[in-house]
């Protein structure tokens, strides 16, 4: 009895092979199907006829390179783990990013085995008083803002930051001034909150009205 080899354990079809497939007879569809899945098993190519040949070839190359892919990927997996297992260690998976977590991870379990238990102190008080501040500050700037869409998203956006007593200040003064000048008397123009915060518009410097600029640039004219 021979050993078959395995080329691919799974087999995906597009929307396209579906639509092909259903324009074949129930005949040459199980005839299609038995073949790709031949073909990704084991890698070889079973003759077919007329419609369900000319189906068969169009949705082969696809499989060959689903089965070519997985081949790569259970042979350096198969690599990874004769590494780690000649260097001694568990398998994991060796990418910046796996070593990353796995830093992270021990990181974690360090802390949690030379952490003490928390004191019922510290367990009712679940929410620093800090968070109530911003929770304040967030309030205040919802309050003025002109814009009232997206809170949640604002808030996201407002938290990400934690402006601190002096930032939040110097935003809801651009708020007023920003509401005063030209632009924002068109609600079109005013941005979402969550925009606003994103993009630091409190440091932007106000433009002066068209009329306060037409009598600038008179006067230079004058001059």
């Amino acid at each position: 009895m021979t050993e078959r080899t395995i080329q691919s354990s799974w087999m995906r079809l597009w929307f396209q092979d579906m639509d092909c497939l259903e324009s074949l007879n129930d005949v040459d569809h199980r005839r299609v199907i038995h073949a790709l899945r031949v073909l990704a098993e084991t890698g070889e190519e079973t003759p077919l006829e007329g419609a369900a040949r000319m189906a068969y070839n169009f949705m082969a190359n696809r499989v060959r390179q689903d089965c070519e892919a997985y081949l790569k990927t259970c042979e350096r997996n198969r690599e990874n783990g004769k590494k780690r297992k000649a260097s001694g260690t568990q398998w994991e998976p060796v990418d910046a990013t796996g070593a990353e977590v796995r830093s992270k991870k021990q990181e974690v379990r360090s802390e949690n085995n030379n952490s003490s238990p928390p004191s019922e102190s510290k367990k009712l008080d679940k929410k620093p008083k800090n968070n109530i501040e911003m929770e304040n500050r967030f309030d205040e700037f919802w309050r003025d803002y002109p814009r009232k869409q997206a809170k949640q998203e604002a808030h996201k956006a407002f938290m990400a930051p934690s402006p601190d007593e002096v930032t939040h200040a110097r935003m809801l003064e651009a708020i007023r001034r920003q509401k005063a000048g030209e632009q924002w008397k068109d609600p079109q123009f005013i941005p979402h909150p969550a925009t606003w915060i994103r993009g630091k518009r409190w440091e932007d410097e106000t433009a002066s009205s068209p009329s306060a600029q037409f009598q600038n640039l008179k006067g230079m004219v004058m001059l």
